[in-house]
């Protein structure tokens, strides 16, 4: 099979978590693709702002599937090809019905993430040093005083609600998750990491960005080499030409994976793409 694109999540997959940028092996494969013709997309919980520096500086990136498939953008040519933003009300509720449980909220806005002044204070809270937390404060695209009252008074396109639990707070992140999915219809409800949450609209999986971006390329989703560790990567892997994930995955995810490489501190599936696809 002659695969024409390579589609890769960016933390724990491509980038060990805290890490800001790709190692040099990992860009020079990534080159090597590229210069075969072969598209890569990167897809992400992140917005579009959190593609890393050095990728964009390479000239590798076509094309970016983010807010976990709520947006799928035109690297190359700086254009939104599909959007799509939780219902207002719902988005209110939901924000609300995390916030009174003391919980981390945070929103991406048109594609981009924005957070709350105050929840911001707690950021270093869930992560494993305060290095990892400095790089996610990184990508953040703006921060507001109120991040509730601004999006009721602004009913901004919301493309994703995430919150972050410290590891007290797992237990109100398995309520949280099981409550959400039973008292709205309409969402996807995911995790990328073992303590946060991920809510989008339910046509707005990384599966269903991966679909769109096919139809409009007019490229068969058994072309694409699909990379990914976390649940939020399942509906991508299930549909790929060729799914990897790495050592370091989920089980749920490796369970839907074809290939299981070595975990990403050794990038595994970058040795991968060097074995399978190049």
């Amino acid at each position: 099979m002659k695969y024409q694109m390579i589609v890769s999540d960016l933390d724990g997959t491509l980038l060990p978590i805290g890490h800001t940028s790709p190692s040099p092996f990992a860009l020079a494969v990534l080159k090597k693709a590229r210069n075969q013709g072969i598209l890569i997309t990167i897809a992400t919980g992140r917005g579009i702002t959190g593609v890393p520096k050095e990728l964009s500086d390479e000239g590798l990136i076509d094309y970016v599937i983010a807010c976990n498939g709520s947006i799928v953008y035109d690297f190359r040519n700086k254009k939104v090809l599909f959007s799509r933003a939780l219902d207002h009300k719902l988005t209110v509720d939901i924000i609300k019905k995390i916030k009174q449980e003391g919980i981390y909220v945070a929103t991406y806005i048109d594609g981009n993430e924005i957070g709350d002044k105050e929840d911001l204070k707690r950021y270093d809270e869930f992560f494993i040093n305060k290095e990892v937390s400095q790089m996610m404060l990184s990508v953040i695209y703006d921060i507001k005083d109120n991040l509730l009252d601004f999006i009721i008074a602004s009913h901004p396109n919301v493309n994703k609600i995430l919150s972050f639990f410290n590891d007290e707070e797992l237990d109100i992140r398995d309520k949280l998750m099981k409550e959400i999915k039973e008292e709205y219809s309409g969402i996807d409800i995911s995790s990328a990491l073992y303590n946060n949450m991920e809510i989008t609209d339910d046509s707005s999986t990384k599966g269903q960005g991966l679909s769109c971006l096919c139809r409009h390329l007019k490229m068969d989703l058994a072309e694409t080499v699909v990379l990914g560790d976390g649940d939020n990567d399942i509906s991508m892997l299930k549909i790929a030409g060729l799914s990897i994930a790495p050592a370091n995955g989920s089980a749920n995810a490796r369970k839907h994976a074809m290939v299981i490489a070595d975990k990403v501190e050794n990038d595994g599936v970058i040795k991968a793409i060097e074995e399978y696809v190049l």
